[in-house]
């Protein structure tokens, strides 16, 4: 069979893509499937998956190599995740591994080692034949790809660093922590002052923003009070303790401010209420201070590139508000990423770790 599909001392660029696509004709898949078993150096570049592959893979797309399908067909477990959700891949395994059960004296305990170029060439025909038979049920699969394969196709042109951080997300379940500032590394710290007071004792609670990142330089302050509580007002300090924002007199239970903060910086804040006559100041030992720190510039300039991207990439997204250690937007970006794609188990999973 080789006789007729010439090939080279090694294989072409175009034959390596349409062996690893699925799309040589039956004479060029043997002949190459023969040269592959007695060259391996054309072996070792035809294994390496792209990164984009990897992650299809992963988000549901793709199908199993013929490396893969015959693992798994003699007993190994490469793919074996992808083909108890793919019925194709699992067709393809079921009907490989019945054709490999049938002559257990030719493949399993025969020592000829001439077996090691015809079994491959032997078990790539009968893929051809399940292919063929099966072309009605691929074609849709193999169409314009659906919204779904969006995030795969939006990291095509990603950084090192972003394929670092998927590479490692996949294999872990865990998007990139982030690398918060100092005071917000710490545990709560509780203040010096009157230890037999606790926090649900207190009339007034700073709520948000508290031991977090935020990306607006206007946030929404939020506390909760006691009924009759009244006069709020609310103080912001940045991290030499001088006071750099204060609201009027309010009667709600939140403020945003007019004025922005100055971004790449952490504040502390307080809320200030009038009840029963006495003034009483939150957060009050022994609750913590109510930090919370502005992104950067930059940082806010490239998230909002991403926020507005079109088409989306919430993959991309949720990535870089992981990083950032916005915890709210990269979870919003989750959802979405898993609606995008129901099959695959991995957004609902980073979401999951990144809840904990």
């Amino acid at each position: 069979m080789q006789d007729q599909v010439k090939i080279s001392e090694h294989l072409t660029a175009v034959l390596i893509r349409d062996y690893r696509t699925r799309a040589l004709s039956p004479e060029t898949l043997l002949a190459v499937t023969a040269h592959l078993a007695a060259c391996p150096e054309c072996r070792a570049k035809v294994a390496p998956e792209t990164e984009v592959d990897r992650l299809a893979e992963a988000l549901g797309g793709g199908h199993l190599t013929y490396e893969q399908l015959e693992n798994l067909a003699s007993g190994g477990s490469q793919g074996v995740e992808h083909a108890r959700t793919c019925a194709i891949c699992a067709a393809e395994v079921a009907d490989l591994k019945a054709f490999i059960e049938t002559r257990p004296d030719r493949i399993r305990k025969t020592a000829w080692p001439g077996l090691r170029i015809l079994v491959p060439a032997l078990v790539c025909l009968v893929l051809v034949v399940i292919a063929i038979r099966l072309r009605p049920s691929v074609a849709p699969h193999v169409s314009a790809p659906p919204p779904a394969a969006a995030p795969a196709l939006a990291l095509k042109d990603a950084t090192p660093a972003e394929q670092a951080e998927l590479e490692n997300a996949i294999r872990t379940g865990r998007l990139p922590a982030p690398d918060l500032p100092e005071a917000l590394q710490r545990h709560a710290v509780m203040l010096l002052g009157d230890k037999t007071l606790s926090p649900s004792d207190l009339p007034i609670s700073a709520l948000a923003p508290a031991g977090t990142v935020i990306s607006s330089d206007t946030p929404v302050f939020r506390w909760r009070a006691v009924e009759g509580a009244a006069d709020f007002c609310v103080a912001v300090y940045d991290s030499n303790f001088e006071r750099v924002l204060s609201s009027p007199v309010l009667q709600t239970t939140e403020w945003t401010p007019q004025q922005p903060l100055r971004r790449g910086q952490t504040y502390t804040w307080t809320v200030t209420a009038r009840i029963a006559g006495k003034s009483v100041t939150v957060p009050h030992a022994p609750e913590p201070e109510a930090l919370f720190h502005v992104i950067s510039q930059t940082d806010w300039q490239k998230l909002e590139s991403l926020r507005t991207a079109n088409p989306p990439s919430p993959l991309r997204l949720a990535l870089a508000a992981a990083r950032l250690g916005l915890t709210s937007e990269a979870a919003e970006a989750l959802q979405q990423l898993e609606k995008d794609n129901p099959q695959s188990p991995l957004p609902a999973r980073w979401r999951e770790n990144l809840r904990r």
